[in-house]
């Protein structure tokens, strides 16, 4: 870039912040048994572009689509920017759509819900996605 004769350089910096664990409600247990359905899940980082496949119709507020890798897998709309015309969608917030796999009573935290799924958090730190009928029940 030049400004009134000089020259100057810029720079684009990003800083990642190591993540703490989140806060998550008292460890209950699971209602049921769940197997994680996906061996590479998608993992994207804030601020990066998804393609857009289609909403998913069994689980609204989801849509399928594709990292820049192309690992493909599930995306929950509210934490993406949708650009349905150019089918695409930005990161609003780093998104790992690990799911964890658990057997009846296994303790885990409730994070948050998206839909009819529950971001959970195993007592040994793992985080990852269950079905809300198979996660512990939220209160």
């Amino acid at each position: 870039m030049e400004r009134y004769g000089e020259t100057f350089r810029r720079f684009n910096m990003r800083k990642f912040l190591k993540p703490v664990p989140p806060a998550i409600r008292p460890l209950r247990p699971c209602r049921s048994d769940y197997i994680a359905a996906f061996a590479h899940p998608p993992r994207v980082a804030v601020d990066t572009i998804v393609r857009i496949e289609k909403h998913d119709p069994n689980h609204p507020g989801w849509f399928s689509g594709s990292t820049p890798g192309g690992t493909v897998g599930y995306f929950p709309t509210a934490w993406f920017e949708l650009n349905e015309v150019g089918q695409e969608a930005i990161a609003l917030r780093d998104y790992n759509a690990r799911e964890l796999t658990v057997q009846h009573g296994t303790p885990v935290g409730l994070i948050e819900t998206v839909s009819n799924w529950a971001r959970c958090m195993k007592k040994n730190g793992e985080i990852g996605w269950l079905p809300v009928s198979v996660a512990p029940p939220a209160g």
